[in-house]
């Protein structure tokens, strides 16, 4: 069985970007921003569970955070540890 994930990204331009934050201690931009998304411009990534795998990666580690306008308890970096192919820390 081969398990596979596909991930698209679109090119996006910003036409006006948002300049500083409302108030301290919240991710809200003061003045609003307008993006371009071109459909045509994209890049796609597909990833395949057999061949990671395959290729024997057992002991590894990544960093993952969200880039949003989000509560900062959902865009703090965090570091994902994989020991033996299983998650050992978060």
């Amino acid at each position: 069985m081969i398990n596979t994930v596909k991930t698209r990204a679109f090119a996006n331009i910003a036409l006006v970007k948002y300049w500083g934050k409302q108030t301290e201690g919240v991710n809200c931009p003061a003045t609003p921003s307008l993006s371009l998304t071109i459909d045509a411009l994209k890049t796609e990534t597909n990833a395949a569970q057999s061949r990671w795998l395959d290729a024997g990666y057992q002991n590894y580690t990544f960093v993952f955070w969200w880039e949003c306008f989000c509560p900062q308890e959902f865009s703090t970096k965090v570091k994902v540890e994989v020991k033996g192919g299983q998650v050992a820390s978060v």
